[in-house]
């Protein structure tokens, strides 16, 4: 108990709290494109699978991020998988003529990706017990 009372009580790494922010922009992200996706879809039955499957990517990384401020070590899991779909995801998008929106998510999962392999961050993570 004492150990988990010192632990919240330090700073959290500069590499962390980056991450945390980074991920949590991506959760609202999903969200709103989820929301605003099924608004205004013609076929809204599609839509809404689609939807879901998006509040279903966003509701996990909203559990990793929470595990990655509690120093879960799962969370790196959790939150890289998304990752790498978000870069090939974000290369079609780019490639299929959405340029913007494709290179941005390009660079935010790449960056994550980055950010996830730092010495503060897997130190970070490996502090749980």
């Amino acid at each position: 108990k004492e150990k988990a009372l010192i632990m919240s009580q330090q700073s959290l790494p500069a590499a962390v709290k980056l991450t945390v922010s980074l991920v949590a922009l991506e959760v609202l992200a999903l969200l709103f494109f989820t929301v605003s996706g099924v608004m205004t879809a013609d076929d809204v039955r599609g839509a809404s699978v689609v939807g879901s499957f998006f509040l279903l990517v966003a509701v996990s990384l909203g559990i990793g991020v929470v595990a990655l401020w509690k120093h879960r070590p799962f969370s790196r899991a959790l939150i890289l998988v998304w990752q790498f779909f978000g870069v090939v995801i974000g290369v079609q998008t780019a490639l299929s003529g959405a340029p913007l929106y494709g290179v941005s998510a390009v660079l935010l999962s790449g960056a994550i990706i980055i950010l996830m392999f730092t010495q503060p961050l897997l130190r970070h993570t490996r502090q749980f017990s």
